[in-house]
């Protein structure tokens, strides 16, 4: 196989980590340049993949290939050799696509990818009217941010089957960009008392009521009259569920799709949604989430626009206090976390960590320095706060076109 394009000339190659081989055939040019390998392929697979992994048939890898060489080219990552700032590779049957930055393997940080210049990351502008009609704007991540995310050493994102196409991988973008839409959208109370809800949608318990179905409930959190008033686990189980059923109702409007997920989300949504598992890894999966995955053992600092985590208080005295067990929080990208409580300004991780250590007596005349912010981003089993584990939207395959 011939590459044209100069990235799979360059890439291919020129970014592959120690442990990956790769046979070359290379013209010689004039003596004063490098010689540019003009047959390059990827023979051995990675032994610990991060970043975007296709597992589809040799005819969809190619289009992929195509596909994302020329986002990387759309976003000016294609650089001289060897300072390219995305890596193309295949495994040795063309049936496997791995694509990630060009970062070294212990860079794990997606907060600042948004400030790296190199990336060329720019925020989009969007606005909103409240229940109040009062117009917000505010910067939100882009879909280039969310890609760049993804791509960043920490984890792997696996697509197949039905996700085979360019256009399926960006299907699950554009999800993560409407949850983060929502998430700036939510503004509610928490309940000093009773939890707050529309009863004619909702009965005791967050079931539904005969007749409504999931969208039309959770939707109403955000766009209807009645001014909710929830613990913050049901609200980020909100922003998740809405993004994702919103997009199929009302972004792509994918009536066959939208009538599956209210399906089997009833009549609890908000139970259903996450997965349930007694351990640390996906293999003590007790119950699937019908709307979420989960990554585990996740680093601290990797975060994906449109990821929802979790907090937690280990402090026996002050956690007894309801509303203070811990935070669910969700990313909204640019190093954010968005606050869903009225109008009070996003979070940075830190920030957001801190507070939750700050619930503890006599915790606020503690200094705030670099070391305990350090220990707060370790998970609880190592005396941290912060869980290391990340709950993000399915892909759904059971309508392939």
């Amino acid at each position: 196989m011939v590459r044209s394009s100069l990235f799979s000339l360059l890439a291919g190659i020129a970014l592959l980590p120690s442990g990956i081989h790769a046979e070359t055939h290379s013209e010689a040019q004039s003596t004063n340049s490098r010689a540019i390998p003009i047959h390059t392929r990827a023979v051995a697979p990675l032994a610990t993949p991060s970043g975007i992994q296709f597992t589809c048939s040799a005819e969809q890898i190619k289009e992929l290939e195509k596909d994302f060489e020329k986002l990387f080219l759309d976003y000016g990552w294609i650089r001289p050799f060897p300072s390219s700032l995305a890596k193309i590779r295949l495994s040795s049957d063309n049936k496997q696509l791995y694509l990630n930055l060009n970062t070294p393997v212990s860079d794990t940080d997606t907060l600042s990818l948004h400030s790296r210049p190199e990336f060329m990351i720019t925020p989009e502008i969007d606005s909103f009217v409240d229940r109040a009609g009062i117009k917000h704007d505010y910067k939100v991540a882009s879909q280039q941010e969310i890609i760049t995310s993804m791509l960043q050493n920490g984890r792997l994102f696996k697509f197949d089957k039905t996700f085979c196409t360019f256009d399926k991988f960006m299907e699950h973008v554009r999800i993560r960009k409407n949850i983060i839409k929502w998430g700036i959208r939510a503004m509610w109370k928490f309940p000093e008392g009773e939890t707050q809800y529309n009863k004619k949608l909702w009965a005791h318990g967050w079931k539904l009521q005969p007749g409504v179905k999931s969208s039309e409930a959770i939707s109403d959190a955000f766009t209807g009259k009645v001014n909710y008033e929830i613990g913050c686990t049901k609200a980020c189980q909100k922003i998740m569920a809405q993004g994702i059923l919103d997009f199929y109702k009302n972004v792509k409007k994918d009536s066959k799709m939208i009538d599956y997920l209210d399906g089997i989300t009833a009549p609890t949504p908000l139970d259903t949604m996450e997965m349930t598992v007694h351990g640390t890894s996906i293999i003590d999966r007790v119950q699937e989430g019908t709307l979420v995955d989960r990554h585990f053992k996740v680093p601290s600092n990797h975060w994906v626009p449109g990821d929802w985590g979790w907090i937690k208080n280990p402090d026996e005295e002050s956690a007894e206090e309801n509303g203070l067990e811990g935070c669910n929080i969700v990313y909204i990208g640019r190093g954010l976390f968005v606050v869903y409580y009225e109008t009070d300004p996003d979070r940075t991780l830190d920030e957001a960590l801190v507070r939750v250590y700050q619930w503890r007596k006599d915790s606020k005349e503690e200094p705030i320095t670099d070391g305990l912010k350090k220990r707060l981003r370790k998970d609880p089993r190592d005396a941290g706060l912060l869980r290391d584990v990340r709950d993000f939207p399915k892909n759904f395959h059971q309508f392939s076109e």
